[in-house]
């Protein structure tokens, strides 16, 4: 058994620099700016920020540069990203911008000990000097395990021969990554990332599958509240960066329920970024309720549709085993039963179970 313990671990790294980098398309630098500017804003001023972008759309990459430093009084650095690097990678169906994350060891320098790559669909909501600070155990990287990918496990669903993980292998998410810069580039851990993306192609999570399998059992496991998706939004307590993965967004007008409260965070660095207009509004409440209403009404309509099609399925037995392990009270069942957590990470779930060491069957 291998057994890693999720107690949050730091060290007083005083004398390290610390990089923060985000990536994105063009069109996307808004939302970018108002990741850096969460972070800034919850007391994160102690590092150096970049933003990878490219020039294919219509804001002009200085002048955001001036205008979100201003905004964060603080100096946040643009680049754009460097394609000679990411030339050779078979992208399938993926935009380029996709990739970008794989070219930051062409513009981050090698004085940074450690660097913190963020999703531009993210908002930090507390200080990242704990995340910065944590202790990787002699790792090269430090990332949150998905919990979407645990209820694909439970499930036997076929995201894992696809993305050429062992059935042992644990799998990450790539939208929060912290580095030992320096172990990183020593390795070219990157690069070598790199070069497994020009041999094969991953159809569904492109990147983030080729880091997993290049970087298998070479990462530790950082606590969920360090990158928390709509996956695990309601078991956190105190969520230090919380990640809108999946198309509804909170700037959206099909926000979902849950991402309400994150909605006048992100109109009010819009407009302070002269993106305004990216801010879609939402229906009013009334029709919002009623939305919920009928889709509660239908729920268990669903469902009978769903157990209908178990019981008429070849192997009847085994797929409703599937069935009821591929739903997410599954994966959260897997998660307090298998992982366990220190007295400074608590996670709220139904009973208020907490647990405190997380054992990964090898």
């Amino acid at each position: 058994m291998r057994v890693f313990e999720l107690r949050h671990y730091q060290r007083n790294h005083a004398d390290m620099k610390f990089a923060v980098v985000v990536s994105c398309s063009n069109n996307w630098l808004p939302f970018a700016g108002a990741t850096c500017l969460s972070a800034v804003r919850n007391g994160t001023s102690g590092c150096d920020f970049f933003i990878i972008s490219d020039r294919d759309g219509d804001i002009d990459l200085s002048r955001f540069a001036e205008k979100v430093s201003e905004v964060a009084g603080k100096s946040i650095a643009i680049c754009e990203v460097d394609r000679t690097v990411l030339s050779a990678i078979r992208m399938g169906h993926h935009p380029q911008s996709k990739f970008y994350r794989l070219a930051i060891d062409s513009h981050i320098a090698s004085r940074y000990d450690r660097v913190l790559y963020l999703d531009s669909d993210i908002l930090v909501l507390r200080s990242l000097v704990p995340l910065l600070n944590a202790e990787l155990h002699e790792f090269p990287l430090g990332a949150v395990l998905s919990l979407a990918y645990v209820q694909a496990k439970l499930s036997a669903q076929p995201e894992i021969a696809e993305a050429g993980l062992c059935r042992d292998d644990y799998y990450f998410n790539s939208g929060v990554m912290l580095f030992d810069w320096k172990k990183t580039l020593d390795a070219d851990l990157i690069g070598e990332v790199r070069r497994h993306l020009s041999e094969k192609t991953y159809p569904k999570l492109a990147d983030q599958d080729a880091l997993n399998v290049v970087l298998a059992k070479r990462w530790y496991p950082l606590p969920l509240n360090f990158n928390s998706t709509k996956f695990t939004a309601g078991l956190i307590v105190s969520p230090t960066i919380r990640h809108f993965t999946g198309r509804s967004k909170p700037w959206l007008s099909c926000f979902h329920r849950n991402d309400a409260p994150h909605r006048e965070t992100y109109r009010k660095a819009l407009n302070a970024l002269g993106a305004e207009h990216l801010f879609e509004r939402g229906p009013s409440p009334a029709i919002r309720l009623m939305r919920e209403k009928l889709q509660q009404a239908i729920k268990p309509v669903r469902y009978v549709f769903r157990a209908l099609r178990t019981l008429l399925s070849p192997s009847g037995s085994e797929k409703d085993k599937l069935w009821k392990l591929g739903k997410k009270s599954a994966a959260i069942d897997f998660m307090t039963s298998h992982f366990t957590f220190g007295e400074d990470q608590l996670y709220r779930y139904r009973d208020d179970r907490d647990v405190s060491r997380l054992t990964i069957p090898e």
